[in-house]
């Protein structure tokens, strides 16, 4: 693993397959989508901005509602039935647009399509950095094994914090008041 730290300008959120129906299936639900939703809200103060992807919508459905709530959540969304982002067609050209070498990493579930998608952005060049607390698998030890797999495999496994104040750079600006106060609110 090159050594890497996330900046702002040069790092985009990939949320996916954060949808109701796949949501309900899973441990600990809730703290998921409030860990989440503080990432994707920091990210928004960031400028740093989001594709989320659904995972075959006709059937599971659209983006969890609270989630999609959130300033620029749906405003890049992106339709796959493959496993793995990457695989699904004009997937990395769209990536490829926002012009950016660092993908951030968050979703469901982790030993499936998340863990695909990062072993696919590794090998396409990407820096990638996955945001522990926002994944989640069905099972806690298949979660844990595909972190592993990710972290040994070139990623970054990192807590939300570290990933935030990565992307901030320095204390003192209005946005480092904006994301502190998030982020002492889920303490």
């Amino acid at each position: 693993m090159q050594p890497s730290v996330l900046r702002a300008n040069s790092s985009i959120l990939l949320m996916i397959d954060m949808q109701a129906k796949l949501l309900n299936a899973l441990p600990a639900r809730e703290e998921l989508i409030e860990e989440t939703e503080v990432l994707l809200k920091c990210c928004s103060t960031l400028g740093v901005p989001v594709l989320a992807t659904e995972h075959y919508p006709k059937g599971l459905g659209a983006i969890d509602a609270d989630l999609a709530k959130i300033q620029g959540v749906t405003e890049h969304t992106f339709e796959k039935i493959h496993f793995s982002c990457c695989d699904e067609p004009g997937f990395l050209e769209e990536l490829a647009d926002f012009e950016r070498n660092q993908v951030i990493v968050c979703g469901i579930e982790t030993h499936i399509c998340v863990y695909n998608t990062v072993m696919q952005l590794l090998q396409e060049g990407y820096t990638v950095a996955v945001v522990a607390e926002a994944i989640r698998s069905r099972n806690w030890e298949y979660a844990e094994y595909a972190a592993d797999g990710m972290l040994s495999a070139g990623a970054a496994v990192l807590p939300l914090e570290s990933v935030v104040y990565q992307l901030l750079g320095k204390a003192g600006t209005p946005e480092f008041k904006e994301v502190l106060a998030m982020i002492k609110e889920r303490a």
